[in-house]
């Protein structure tokens, strides 16, 4: 008897995860938009897949979204690499899936998206673009806006900076400006010290031209209006500096023939 039982329970145990894996069945792939929780009408269907489309031809990426009714208590990380195995997705996709009862949304990348998609950047779209909306039950609005957020991350118009905390902002304008600075006064220093010391220029006014240049980029790359005219101060000073090694280095009387 006690054979018995030990033999039904080893069956239970073996049979238990064949029924579980089992248990959550996938549509078949609809294409770019899957809506098996029938969310968006027809028409909005029919514009983020004609969106979609586009981009795929523009940039080779491809976004999947599927809507789901519910994860019938499935981890939605499970769920979703059961849909890149099943639907066989590129590795060049992104997969967008939102379960309706359970008002989770997961993004979710492979290789060739990772360096652009990081868990920053798919956090952010979940937490900030998609689920504001679904909280007010705007589940339209929601759908576009997380779609409309990865298209613009494959594109470049958004970068992770997007979804910066104030403290983790703060810190990435410091080490962008470090960069500048340095790469400002090394670029300067090379140039001046050619002009002076290969063309017996007794001045170098590289910095002066850098400078600018230097402040016009972080004004195009972060909107810093009034990094200008510190980094001309910056590349004068460069400029001065190179100076002073010049008249440290060259002897007077070659000075006087130089000039």
């Amino acid at each position: 008897m006690k054979l018995k039982w030990f033999s039904v329970c080893i069956c239970l145990a073996f049979a238990t995860p064949i029924v579980a894996s089992a248990a959550f069945s996938l549509p078949p792939n609809d294409g770019y938009l899957t809506d098996d929780a029938s969310l968006i009408d027809a028409t909005q269907e029919q514009v983020i897949e004609s969106a979609l489309s586009g981009l795929a031809d523009q940039t080779g990426q491809f976004i999947v979204v599927f809507f789901i009714e519910s994860l019938l208590g499935y981890d939605v990380d499970d769920i979703t690499d059961q849909v890149r195995e099943e639907w066989d997705l590129p590795s060049n996709s992104v997969l967008l899936l939102f379960s309706y009862s359970d008002r989770i949304a997961n993004v979710s990348t492979d290789f060739q998206l990772s360096t652009i998609f990081s868990d920053q950047v798919r956090n952010g779209i979940v937490e900030k673009d998609i689920m504001p909306s679904v909280r007010e039950g705007k589940y339209n609005k929601a759908i576009l806006s997380g779609v409309e957020s990865i298209m613009n991350h494959i594109t470049g118009k958004y970068t992770e900076e997007r979804y910066y905390t104030g403290l983790e902002s703060s810190k990435s304008l410091a080490v962008t400006l470090l960069y500048a600075i340095v790469f400002l006064f090394a670029l300067s220093w090379l140039l001046g010290t050619i002009a002076i010391f290969t063309f017996n220029r007794r001045y170098s006014i590289a910095g002066t031209l850098i400078g600018p240049i230097v402040g016009v980029i972080l004004l195009q790359k972060h909107g810093m209006w009034l990094s200008i005219p510190p980094f001309l101060l910056l590349g004068v000073l460069s400029d001065y500096f190179v100076f002073k090694l010049y008249k440290s280095c060259v002897p007077k009387r070659r000075r006087k023939r130089s000039k």
